[in-house]
């Protein structure tokens, strides 16, 4: 994702959802990403199941947590390798919206 330059910025949030019509398996969730990255690995992905992601940042104005809206789904460019990594490529603007108190 594109990093936001801002002290403001508190984390990334990347969602991610996945359903198999074989198996009929949903598996989501979510990681926190540091305000400093701008990429990370989430662990533990089932390799049999194909997943979509958004992202959200989150904001700290004033002592009060602001969160974004969610990007709309993300598809992966690409399987980086058998543990199912993936890459998730740029967000270009977007991942700030609407800012919402959490």
């Amino acid at each position: 994702w594109q990093h936001i330059e801002s002290d403001a910025v508190d984390r990334y949030t990347v969602y991610y959802y996945s359903t198999s019509e074989v198996k009929r398996q949903v598996d989501s969730g979510s990681m926190n990403f540091s305000a400093s990255v701008s990429e990370g690995v989430i662990d533990g992905l089932d390799p049999n199941l194909d997943y979509i992601f958004s992202i959200t940042v989150t904001f700290i104005l004033g002592g009060i947590e602001y969160e974004g809206e969610e990007t709309d789904p993300i598809i992966p460019i690409e399987p980086t390798n058998e543990h199912k990594s993936t890459n998730i490529g740029p967000i270009i603007g977007g991942v700030v919206g609407t800012i919402l108190p959490v």
